[in-house]
C-alpha cells in the first residue's frame, strides 16, 4: 500500500479535522513512524513536534509501537533503513528548501520513492513530496527543483483570498509553468495507491493564471 496525504495545517489543539480521521484510521494500523524534519539540528523542537503529534494521532485511537526522528545523530545508512522500515512518513513543516537539502543530503529519495506505507506531508513537507517542486515564495522568485518524487501534485499551503498581494504577484504568474492546487489551513489531499485523488475542505486550483475552486471531490492521475 502506498497511501499520501498532503497536509497546509494541523491544528494543534483539535487535531485532525472529522471527514479525514475515518481515512487515517483506515490507512494507519500502528507499526513504526518515522519523522522527517526540516531542520535536522533542531533536537529540542523536534521532539516538542513529534510529542505533539504523537498526541494527536493518539486522539483518534492511532498509537505507534515506536516513534523515530531523522535527525543531525543519526547516521545516513541508519536513516535510510528506518525510512525504508517505517509503517508510517510525516514529512514536517518548516523551511522548505532546507528540508530538501537534507533529505538529498542523506540520500533518502530512493528509500522514501520504493517504501511501502504511507505518506503524509505538513506544508513544507506535502511540497516536497512533488516530483518537480514549484515553491512560490513571497517577496521573492518562484523556485523550481526536484523533490521527492511521490506525487505529480504541486500545492501551495496556508492559501488565503486576502492575500492578494501574494495571489496577483507570485500565484498567478507561477502558474503558467504548473498548476498548483492550493490549500487552506483546512484542506487535504489523499492519494490513494490507485492514485485516487481526494480533496476535503475547499482546494483550489491555480493554471495559466485563473484560479477555481475544486468542486469535484475526487479525481486521478497516472504517476
Amino acid at each position: 500500500m502506498k497511501t499520501k496525504y498532503l497536509f497546509s495545517g494541523i491544528n494543534e489543539e483539535s487535531g485532525f479535522s472529522d471527514e479525514i480521521v475515518p481515512f487515517l484510521q483506515s490507512d494507519i494500523k500502528g507499526g513504526k513512524i518515522v519523522f522527517i524534519p526540516t531542520d535536522f539540528n533542531d533536537n529540542d523542537k523536534n521532539q516538542q513536534f513529534l510529542d505533539l503529534d504523537l498526541r494527536i494521532f493518539n486522539k483518534i485511537g492511532i498509537n505507534f509501537d515506536k516513534a523515530i526522528i531523522i535527525d543531525n545523530k543519526m547516521n545516513k545508512e541508519r536513516a535510510r533503513e528506518e525510512v525504508e522500515t517505517a509503517d508510517v512518513i510525516f514529512l514536517w513543516g518548516g523551511n522548505t528548501e532546507e528540508q530538501i537539502k537534507n533529505i538529498k543530503e542523506y540520500d533518502l529519495i530512493p528509500s522514501l520513492q520504493r517504501r511501502d506505507g504511507v505518506t503524509i506531508g505538513i506544508s513544507a513537507g506535502s511540497i516536497n513530496m512533488a516530483e518537480d517542486v514549484v515553491l512560490v515564495r513571497h517577496d521573492k522568485e518562484t523556485v523550481f527543483y526536484k523533490g521527492i518524487g511521490l506525487v505529480n501534485i504541486n500545492v501551495d499551503p496556508h492559501f488565503s483570498f486576502e492575500d492578494v498581494k501574494y495571489i496577483q504577484n507570485n500565484l498567478l504568474p507561477s502558474s503558467y509553468a504548473k498548476k498548483l492546487i492550493c490549500l487552506t489551513d483546512e484542506s487535504i489531499i489523499r492519494v490513494s495507491e490507485t492514485n485516487e485523488i481526494m480533496y476535503f475542505a475547499n482546494c483550489y486550483e491555480i493554471k495559466d493564471g485563473n484560479i477555481k475552486l475544486i468542486d469535484n471531490n475526487i479525481d486521478t492521475y497516472s504517476k
